[in-house]
């Protein structure tokens, strides 16, 4: 969801769902140099505990893990209710709005791309693997990948380097902006006891934390890694001087030896590890 506001004419319009691609085309053209773009998130992870009263945060966690963060999903009575918002959500805004008003041919191509991006979350992007995989082109994989970006579906997050040798220096990694449309693409709504993707989904819902935190896109968020595979999840640059490394964790656990690499190359990086009981305590 994005909101604009008109400087001169003080006027706000907000967009959402099946009508924001259209409306994001138009505003464009007559808003030139008159207007300031605010992206409005999904629910945070306060708020969601907000609209989830009184039920306690460690089972606003999992619902959040599970279901995502649309308002209507939150609001919705049960677990079957919230899986039927999702598909409505997905139908008509994926299967529907995208597909149709940026003419997407292969159907069955952009569909199987939505999955299988779904099931690597967090992991390096391998355009080659899923052009083989989908029996597309490289270059097919990446217009789709560029339109399930701008149309708010997922987030892809560049490495943070210095032009050191052994650091990684072009692969992105890929997130969702909403975890239940995820979980719905995979048709997995276990319960977290049940799942083996828990740190996975943890790890994408605190890159939501923090770009929640952040409603102006004024900080840069990066992943750390280099050749021989140490890596941290996530760099937070808020400026030159001000950065911090963070590591997910589902259970928190002793200091990562990454973070002891990651100190040789930069010792000014401050770091700190992430853990469920950072969110349900």
């Amino acid at each position: 969801m994005k909101e604009f506001y008109d400087l001169n004419l003080n006027i706000k319009i907000i967009y959402s769902g099946s009508s924001q691609i259209e409306i994001k085309s138009k505003l464009k053209e007559h808003l030139v140099g008159r207007v300031r773009e605010l992206e409005i998130q999904r629910l945070s992870f306060a708020e969601y505990c907000d609209f989830r009263k009184p039920i306690s945060k460690k089972q606003a966690l999992e619902e959040y893990m599970i279901f995502g963060s649309y308002p209507a999903v939150a609001l919705a009575g049960n677990s079957e209710e919230r899986e039927l918002s999702l598909r409505d959500i997905y139908q008509s805004y994926i299967q529907k709005d995208i597909i149709e008003f940026l003419h997407i041919e292969n159907v069955n191509a952009f569909n199987k791309l939505i999955i299988l991006l779904s099931s690597q979350i967090g992991t390096l992007l391998n355009i080659n693997n899923l052009s083989n995989a989908l029996k597309v082109s490289r270059k097919e994989i990446e217009k789709y990948i560029l339109i399930l970006e701008n149309t708010f579906i997922i987030k892809s997050i560049s490495p943070f380097f210095k032009n050191y040798k052994k650091e990684i220096t072009r692969i992105p990694k890929v997130y969702f902006l909403d975890l239940g449309l995820r979980n719905f693409a995979l048709k997995n709504f276990f319960p977290l006891d049940l799942r083996n993707d828990k740190g996975e989904l943890f790890e994408n819902f605190y890159l939501l934390e923090l770009i929640n935190s952040d409603p102006y896109g004024l900080n840069t968020i990066n992943y750390w890694r280099t050749t021989n595979q140490t890596e941290v999840d996530f760099i937070l640059s808020k400026g030159k001087n001000n950065v911090m490394a963070y590591e997910t964790k589902w259970e928190k656990t002793s200091t990562p030896k990454s973070f002891y690499t990651l100190k040789k190359y930069y010792p000014k990086i401050k770091t700190s590890i992430i853990s469920k009981n950072d969110f349900i305590k």
